[in-house]
């Protein structure tokens, strides 16, 4: 039987597993880590509603944000030659720190399904997925209080904002009617 520092460091190796990119590119990459977030979520025992919702809006913000964001910051980077657990980190930390971003310029203003309530259930997929990555050593300890932070700081604003943005949208008098149930929304 082995000793605890051995089981640690078959944990580790496990958890550090490399996974070259390929051909498929960033597609490949976030196929990927959302394989890993679904097992995570499959083993915490969660019901596959939330599942389906989690794992929808990860891939929403790593395929339609994050994907954006790499292709402006890591416009040299060899997306063929990128192992998840080395060169990648860089990438999953820097959506770490631009949650903010994502929330406030693109989920609020361009998805069509925000709403206040969905942004809650948005940032909280956006939690468990960075936690997922987290407990993978895929993004830093700091990177991940770091984000929680920004959301903490943020949410209530996010929120207003938000609302205002559906005001405009529908008109205050369909959007109280909307957050009554009276009227069918997405």
């Amino acid at each position: 039987m082995g000793s605890n520092v051995e089981d640690k460091e078959v944990a580790t190796a496990q958890n550090q597993q490399e996974y070259p990119v390929g051909e498929a590119g960033w597609e490949q990459v976030s196929k990927w880590y959302l394989d890993v977030f679904e097992a995570d979520l499959k083993a915490a025992g969660r019901s596959k509603r939330i599942i389906n919702r989690d794992m929808s809006c990860a891939d929403i913000y790593l395929n339609y944000f994050l994907q954006r964001l790499m292709d402006v910051e890591f416009p040299d980077v060899d997306i063929s030659t990128l192992v998840i657990k080395d060169e990648n980190r860089g990438i999953l930390a820097k959506g770490c720190r631009e949650v903010g971003c994502y929330i406030s310029r693109y989920y609020i203003h361009k998805d069509l399904t925000a709403t206040p309530y969905n942004l809650e259930q948005t940032v909280q997929a956006i939690k468990n997925f960075y936690e997922s990555m987290m407990k993978h050593g895929y993004v830093s300890g700091d990177d991940y209080k770091f984000m929680c932070s920004v959301i903490e700081s943020e949410m209530d604003d996010w929120l207003e904002e938000c609302e205002l943005v559906c005001v405009e949208a529908f008109g205050e008098d369909e959007w109280r009617k909307m957050r009554k149930g009276e009227t069918y929304f997405i």
